[in-house]
Formats: C-alpha cells, structure tokens, sequence
C-alpha cells in the first residue's frame, strides 16, 4: 500500500524544468516552467551558482505569479540549450519595474561564468530598469547547454513576482 501511495503521489510531484531551447526566430513569450528557491538569508549566491543547491529548488510548472510580501531573495532557475550551429541573441524581461534589485546569470553547463547583467538600481550609473520592468539581452554560445538564474529582492520587504519573459 505504500508503494502505491508513493507512485500515486509521485505523478503529482512537478518534474525538473526541461531546458528550454533558445531559437532564432523566437518570439517574446513568458516561461512557465522553472524552479524556485527562497534565500531567507539573502547570502547564497556563491553556493547557488556552484550548483550546490540545484537540489533545493522546487519546480514550478505552471505560471506562479506572486511570490508574497518578503523579504527574502528568491532565486529562478532554467536549464536553457543552444542546439543551432552559432551563438544566439536572445532577450529576458522581467515586467516589474518596482522591484528593487534584479540581477541575471547565465552559466555554461559546466558552471562557467559567461555573463552577468545587474538590473537592478546602480547608483550614478544607467541600467536596463524602465516603467516597463527590466530587460537583458543576452548572448548563448552556439552547440551548447547551460543555466539562466535570476536573483530577485527588494531590500525593505514588498511583492515579488517569478513571471519572466525570454525571446
């Protein structure tokens, strides 16, 4: 009777985010399928990009709108590949622009570090962060799978959200 229980109540359990697979003629389109993590502390960044705590993110496989009023970062995880012959351009926006900070890395899929763009507020400096939210253009290599992780806050505790858009 357990072991019917567990199979029954297994094919409830989100699976692991698909990588997406970036293409050319991609349209602007919200992504639905991910993983999310809450870093209480806010600390994590190095332990989370190592891919140490890949294990505790919890799939999301529908759109999850709000994550609450909070204080805590919350981290969005998606395996993304570029099976094509040469490097793609492709767009993220994340449509809010009252969140305070908003910081995106991509990763190869053996943890290198290929780019980092900080949306978020820069003192003195012009960012990406617009009335209509924040938008990176970033670039995949070609023949290759690797990670897209955002790190969302807001310092003194507001509304975030995990929908995002890629294209």
């Amino acid at each position: 009777a357990l072991w019917i229980t567990l199979c029954v109540f297994g094919a409830w359990l989100p699976l692991e985010a698909e990588p997406l697979t970036l293409r050319s003629d991609m349209p602007m389109d919200a992504v639905s399928v991910y993983s999310l993590y809450e870093d209480t502390g806010g600390g994590a960044t190095e332990v989370i990009l190592s891919g140490d705590q890949d294990d505790a993110f919890t799939p999301v496989s529908e759109r999850r709108s709000t994550l609450g009023i909070t204080r805590s970062v919350w981290w969005i995880r998606l395996p993304i590949r570029n099976p094509s012959d040469q490097s793609l351009r492709y767009l993220l926006k994340y449509p809010f622009p009252m969140v305070d900070y908003v910081t995106v890395y991509q990763l190869s899929e053996t943890r290198e570090l290929l780019q980092v763009d900080l949306m978020g507020e820069k003192l003195g400096e012009p960012n990406s962060r617009s009335k209509e939210g924040y938008v990176s253009e970033l670039t995949m290599p070609a023949a290759s799978n690797g990670y897209l992780y955002l790190r969302l806050e807001n310092v003194m505790g507001d509304i975030l959200d995990s929908y995002f858009e890629l294209g």
